[in-house]
C-alpha cells in the first residue's frame, strides 16, 4: 500500500482524536491521543509532521496550554489538505516542517552534548579537507552524520536530529562512483555549516533554512570536479564550563587528541627502529668476532711460516686485519648498547606521554551509562513504553575517546531494545510480565579490554522472520536458512539495510542501525556479538580495548603468516600433545594445514568453555595498537583489526569470540 493510499486512514485517525485536544481536556487523554497520532503520522509517511506533533506534545507535558491550540490547528490543516486531495504535509528536506520550533536541551547536558557534536563536526572537516577517495570520504560522512543524529536525539535536540536524519538519507541515496561522491561532498560543506548554526542558534538556523528553501529554485548545481576548500572551523557557541580564561577546565577536541596519539605512536616506532638497530649491531659484532677468531686460528696454524720467504709479511697483514676486526666488533658492541639505551629512553618517554595524554581524556563507564540511561528513558517515552535501566560496573575507568565511539554503537543497541525488544505495557501484562521493562547495562574489565553488555527482557528476535528475510534477500538458500543455528542467523542483523520492522520514522525501522554499531566497534579494534537471553530478550556483547593506547598480544604463526591474539583472551599455551584433539587455526580461517599442530593455544571466551586451537608456533608477547579494518576484511577472517609492525607490515588481529565459535563448531 502506497503512502498516499494511507491518507484516508490518517484522516480518520485525526478526526477521531481532534475532539480530545481541548484546553480543558484531561492531560492523560491528550497525551495518549498525541502519542497515537504521532505514530500514525510516521506510518503514513509524514515523519516531519510527526516530529512537530511530538514537540508540541512535550510542551503540553510541561504545562503549556497554548501548545494544545497549536497542535489542533496543525492537525486541522493536515486534515483539510487531505480533503483537497493533497498530501498532509508538503515540505521536503531541507525545508523545515510547518510549526518546527527550537529544541529545549537541559542545561546540565548542554556542555557535554556540544563537545560531542564539535568532535563530529571535526570529523566532517576531515572529510572535506581530505585528498583521499571521495567514496571513502562519503562513507565516513555517513557514519559521522548518523552518530550526530543519535547524539541529538538522546538529549532532546529534535531539530538537529531531524536535519541529520534528512542529510543521512540524502547521502545514502548518492549513486556509487567517484563523481557522484565528489558532488555530494561539495554539497556537504553547506550542510556542515547549517548543522553548526542549528547548534549555535536553533531559531536562526530554522529561519535560515526557510529562507534557503525559498531560494532553492535559483540555486546552481555544484561542480563535482571541484573539491571544496578546507572550511574554517566554526564550532557551536562555547558551552558552559569550557571557558579557560577564568581558570575553567580545558576541553580539547577528540580529533586533536587523536593526532597527538598518532605522533606518539610515530615516536614509539622510532624506538622500535632503534631496537632493531641494536639487534643488527649485536649480530654484526658477533660476525666480526667470529671472523676475528677464524683469523686468529689461521695465524696459529701459519706461525711456523713467519720465517720462511714472504710469510712474515703476509702474517703481519693478517694480524693487522685481526686487530681491525676486533676494534670494529668492539665499536659494534658499543653501538648496540647505545641503541638499546636510546630505545629504552624513547619507549619510556612514549609511555609517559601516552599516559599523560590518556589522563586528559579519562572518564568512567558510569558517565557513558548515564548518557545512555537518559536516551533510553526518552526513547521509551516516545514509544509509550515504560522502562527501568539497571547499571553494573559504572566505576570502571575508560578512555573518553573509546566512550564516545562506544556511545555511537550503544545508542543503536538501546534504540533497538526499546523499539524492537520491549513490548508495550499492555502486551507485557498479557505475557504475564511486569509492565515496566528492564534494560541492563553491564561493564567488566578484562585486563586491557573492556566488555560491555546490553541486555533486555523483551520479546527477543523472531528467528523465523530472520530465516524468511535471509531467503528473500538472497543471503541464504532455503536449505541453508533452515539448517542455520540462531547465532548464525543473528549475524544477518548486522547487514546494511536489513530491518525486521514494519514501521519507519526518524529513529528506527530503516535498517541503518546495527551495521553502523558494528562499524563503530570495529573502528575501535573490538568485536560485537548477539545472543538470546534466558528471559527471551536479547544480549549484545561488545569487547574493545579500554584506552585505545596499547594492547598486549601473543603472536601466532600459521601457514607462514603472523596473527595477533589478545593476551586477555588467551589461556594455556603448550606444545601440542600427540593426541591433540583441537583444530588448526588455518582451518578456522578457511585454509588448509597439516593434521597435527606443533603448538596448542587455549581460547577463553565469556559464557563458553575454553577451546584449543593448533598453530605452527607462538612468539613473545608484544604491546601494540590495534587499528580498524574494513568490514569485508573483518568478516573474511574472523579478524577484529590490524597491527602495524615496526617494519611497515600490516598484520591482522584475531576476533577471539568468533574464532572460538568456529573452533567449537569444527570440533563438534
Amino acid at each position: 500500500m502506497s503512502q498516499r493510499k494511507l491518507d484516508p486512514l490518517l484522516a480518520g485517525e485525526i478526526e477521531k482524536r481532534l475532539p480530545v485536544l481541548r484546553e480543558d481536556g484531561e492531560l492523560t487523554d491528550i497525551r495518549a491521543a498525541l502519542h497515537s497520532l504521532k505514530g500514525s503520522l510516521a506510518m503514513a509517511g509524514y515523519p516531519d509532521l510527526s516530529l512537530v506533533v511530538g514537540q508540541l506534545g512535550a510542551r503540553i507535558r510541561e504545562g503549556d496550554k497554548a501548545a494544545i491550540a497549536a497542535v489542533r490547528d496543525l492537525l486541522k490543516d493536515a486534515l483539510a489538505r487531505i480533503g483537497r486531495g493533497e498530501p498532509a504535509a508538503s515540505t521536503r528536506f531541507p525545508e523545515p516542517p510547518l510549526g518546527l520550533a527550537p529544541s529545549r536541551i537541559e542545561a546540565r547536558y548542554r556542555a557535554e552534548y556540544h563537545l560531542t557534536m564539535r568532535d563530529r563536526l571535526g570529523e566532517l572537516d576531515g572529510v572535506l579537507s581530505s585528498t583521499q577517495s571521495s567514496q571513502s570520504g562519503l562513507d565516513a560522512a555517513k557514519r559521522s552524520v548518523h552518530a550526530m543524529k543519535g547524539a541529538a536525539a538522546s538529549v532532546g535536540d529534535d531539530v538537529t536530529a531531524w536535519y541529520c536524519h534528512g542529510l543521512e538519507s540524502r547521502l545514502r541515496s548518492v549513486a556509487q562512483g567517484e563523481a557522484s561522491a565528489a558532488a555530494a561532498i561539495v554539497e556537504l560543506a553547506r550542510h556542515r555549516a547549517i548543522i553548526a548554526l542549528l547548534l549555535e542558534d536553533p531559531g536562526r538556523g530554522i529561519a535560515t533554512l526557510r529562507m534557503l528553501s525559498g531560494e532553492a529554485g535559483a540555486a546552481q548545481k555544484p561542480d563535482p570536479s571541484r573539491r571544496p576548500p578546507r572550511p574554517k572551523s566554526q564550532p557551536p557557541s562555547r558551552p558552559p564550563g569550557e571557558n579557560t580564561e577564568d581558570g575553567g577546565p580545558l576541553r580539547i577536541a577528540a580529533v586533536e587528541v587523536d593526532r597527538f596519539f598518532e605522533r606518539i605512536e610515530h615516536v614509539s616506532m622510532v624506538g622500535h627502529e632503534l631496537t632493531r638497530g641494536a639487534e643488527m649491531a649485536r649480530q654484526t659484532s658477533m660476525r666480526l668476532r667470529a671472523a676475528q677468531a677464524a683469523l686468529h686460528e689461521a695465524l696459529r696454524i701459519l706461525e711456523p711460516a713467519r720465517f720462511v720467504g714472504n710469510g712474515g709479511l703476509a702474517l703481519s697483514r693478517i694480524e693487522s686485519a685481526t686487530a681491525t676486526l676486533r676494534a670494529n666488533a668492539t665499536n659494534a658492541e658499543r653501538s648496540a648498547a647505545a641503541f638499546r639505551r636510546s630505545s629504552e629512553v624513547v619507549e619510556r618517554r612514549s609511555r609517559e606521554m601516552r599516559a599523560a595524554l590518556l589522563e586528559l581524556r579519562r572518564t568512567t563507564v558510569g558517565t557513558l551509562f548515564e548518557r545512555l540511561k537518559r536516551a533510553v528513558v526518552r526513547f521509551a517515552d516516545e514509544e509509550g513504553k515504560r522502562v527501568q535501566v539497571e547499571v553494573v560496573g559504572g566505576e570502571l575507568p575508560i578512555d573518553r575517546r573509546v566512550a564516545d565511539r562506544l556511545y555511537d554503537a550503544l545508542i543503536q543497541l538501546a534504540k533497538n531494545a526499546v523499539s524492537h525488544g520491549l513490548e508495550s505495557p499492555e502486551a507485557r501484562r498479557a505475557a504475564d510480565k511486569p509492565e515496566v521493562g528492564t534494560i541492563e547495562l553491564r561493564a567488566t574489565r578484562l585486563g586491557e579490554w573492556l566488555r560491555i553488555v546490553v541486555e533486555d527482557d523483551g520479546r527477543g528476535v523472531d528467528t523465523e522472520r530472520l530465516r524468511q528475510l535471509a531467503v528473500e534477500r538472497g543471503i541464504m538458500s532455503f536449505d541453508q536458512a533452515e539448517r542455520s543455528q540462531e547465532g548464525e542467523l543473528l549475524l544477518i542483523l548486522f547487514l546494511p539495510g536489513l530491518t525486521t520492522s514494519t514501521r519507519a520514522d526518524l529513529l528506527r525501522g530503516r535498517g541503518l542501525g546495527l551495521d553502523l554499531a558494528e562499524d563503530a566497534v570495529r573502528r575501535l579494534g573490538g568485536t560485537i556479538h548477539l545472543r538470546s537471553a534466558e528471559n527471551n530478550g536479547l544480549v549484545a556483547t561488545l569487547e574493545v580495548p579500554s584506552d585505545q593506547s596499547v594492547v598486549d598480544v601473543l603472536w601466532l604463526r600459521e601457514n607462514g603468516d603472523d596473527f595477533a591474539l589478545p593476551v586477555d583472551f588467551t589461556g594455556k599455551l603448550e606444545l601440542a600433545p600427540s593426541g591433540f584433539a583441537g583444530v588448526r587455526l588455518a582451518a578456522c580461517l578457511g585454509r588448509s594445514a597439516r593434521e597435527r599442530a606443533p603448538v596448542s593455544v587455549e581460547l577463553r571466551v565469556e559464557g563458553a568453555l575454553p577451546v584449543r586451537v593448533g598453530v605452527e608456533s607462538a612468539s613473545a608477547v608484544e604491546s601494540v595498537a590495534i587499528r580498524s579494518v574494513p568490514s569485508l576484511v573483518a568478516l573474511s577472517g574472523p579478524f577484529s583489526g590490524a597491527v602495524l609492525r615496526p617494519d611497515g607490515q600490516l598484520k591482522l588481529a584475531l576476533d577471539v569470540p568468533l574464532l572460538a565459535a568456529r573452533a567449537w563448531a569444527m570440533t563438534r
